[in-house]
């Protein structure tokens, strides 16, 4: 996978290219700014370091103090965070600081990855984490129902569900393929 191109930076993308088209006035911060041929918005990149055996990605130093001046020039009214890094913590104790309503979009099921891993303890630890960081948002987007339900099991206070939907321009009946559904072993299943 090319730098950029994961899961969470397709949506952010989108929904970078909605607020240029409805021109909503937008600042991004992070610890890497992924290339794309045309510029998309005001980007300001916050020093980081590479992640440990998983290079593609940089973490960001902790504190808002790097970008504190950039936000205080915008002033936002509203401030989202995307990560639950030591970025996104920032950004919601700059937010609570400040007055500034702070949201969330619930993206990696990080918990998953212990399980997966099978570190029962690192589990625990991700629950907590997560629940006492979200929880300080006023709300969480998630874009899955069971995901949702889960999390409010786990204590989560201020989810909502928000899909991310489908851009039907790319994933269309007209790309069907009877062929491939048949090779696949799927046939008029969705």
């Amino acid at each position: 996978m090319k730098p950029g191109q994961d899961g969470v930076t397709r949506v952010l993308f989108r929904l970078i290219d909605w607020l240029n088209e409805n021109d909503v006035e937008n600042i991004f911060i992070s610890s890497e700014i992924p290339s794309r041929n045309e510029q998309m918005t005001n980007y300001y990149e916050v020093p980081s370091i590479p992640v440990p055996f998983y290079k593609e990605y940089k973490f960001a130093y902790p504190g808002y103090k790097k970008f504190e001046s950039k936000l205080k020039a915008f002033r936002p009214d509203i401030i989202h965070i995307n990560s639950p890094c030591s970025l996104g913590l920032a950004a919601i104790k700059y937010g609570k600081k400040n007055n500034i309503p702070v949201v969330a979009t619930y993206h990696t099921h990080f918990p998953s990855y212990a399980k997966y891993y099978n570190i029962k303890q690192l589990e625990f630890i991700s629950w907590n984490y997560l629940r006492k960081l979200y929880n300080r948002c006023d709300r969480v987007f998630v874009p899955s129902i069971s995901i949702m339900e889960e999390l409010r099991d786990k204590g989560f206070k201020t989810t909502e569900y928000l899909p991310h939907g489908i851009d039907l321009n790319v994933f269309s009946d007209v790309y069907k393929s009877d062929k491939m559904e048949k090779s696949l072993d799927i046939e008029g299943k969705k």
